[in-house]
């Protein structure tokens, strides 16, 4: 089995905080212009959303009267907004290496764990659902330069226009089938591995199972295998799955195993 790139490092090397709020790299009139530009980009309706529904915690009550613990909520908001994003560093990332990120991420840490801890306190954090794409083609030409259905149609004798459109049906036909197939295998280890880990958000596998689907131009961006500096909760789970699927296709650009998928049907198509 053909390996995969190594799942990128969780988290980044620490980074001393560049200042503390009274700092000498960031002045308070700098942290306020920066602080400002930012307000500005971001949506001033989900601003103030955030803002109302946070005051309105922070004037709440326990049962004995006391007051709420706000900085164990943000805290803890703040963890699972990160969970949803996939990782800290990818929350950080609109401004990283600033004192706010470098405390933000000191207060993360302390709520999600050391390294070796963060994954897993990350997977039961998570709400939002989980969506993993498969793009079949894609992973068979691209990342491992393997021979698609193209080349595999290229090699028929096209003497005959007629007994050349009926035989690449039927090829045409096994590609779906083996394709199919390969992605069914491939969801279940993403279901089975995220059940492992503790997901308790729900999981959705996406699977582009055209073996003529195209990838190699931005036009066909959207869709394909996820990117490892991207989501690490989504990246972990593809390569997980990626390693532990056989492929559909070997180096000379035959399908393996296409005779234990599925019974032949009349048309040259596979019963799944």
């Amino acid at each position: 089995m053909r390996s995969h790139p190594k799942t990128p490092e969780i988290r980044s090397e620490r980074i001393a905080p560049a200042t503390s709020p009274r700092g000498d790299r960031e002045t308070p009139d700098q942290n306020a212009q920066a602080l400002s530009s930012l307000r500005r980009r971001a949506d001033s309706t989900s601003f103030e959303l955030i803002v109302d529904a946070l005051t309105d915690v922070a004037l709440e009550r326990e049962l004995d009267g006391s007051y709420r613990d706000m900085a164990a909520y943000i805290a803890d908001v703040l963890a699972t907004v990160a969970a949803n994003v996939g990782s800290v560093d990818r929350f950080l990332a609109g401004r990283a290496g600033s004192w706010q990120a470098s405390y933000v991420e000191q207060l993360l840490t302390g709520t999600i764990g050391p390294d070796d801890l963060a994954l897993g306190e990350l997977w039961r954090r998570r709400t939002r659902p989980l969506v993993v794409p498969l793009h079949i083609a894609e992973l068979v030409e691209a990342r491992h330069g393997l021979p698609g259905l193209t080349k595999a149609l290229d090699r028929l004798d096209d003497g005959d226009p007629n007994a050349w459109d009926t035989e690449a049906s039927g090829i045409e036909g096994d590609w779906v089938v083996a394709y199919q197939a390969y992605g069914e295998r491939f969801a279940a280890v993403v279901r089975n591995r995220a059940a492992d880990l503790g997901l308790l958000a729900p999981v959705q596998v996406v699977v582009n199972a055209d073996p003529s689907a195209g990838w190699w131009s931005e036009e066909h961006r959207d869709g394909l295998n996820p990117d490892p500096t991207g989501d690490a909760l989504e990246w972990l789970l593809w390569e997980r799955a990626a390693e532990a699927v056989e492929l559909p296709v070997n180096d000379r650009g035959d399908l393996i195993g296409l005779r234990d998928l599925a019974p032949a049907a009349p048309n040259g198509l596979r019963i799944l």
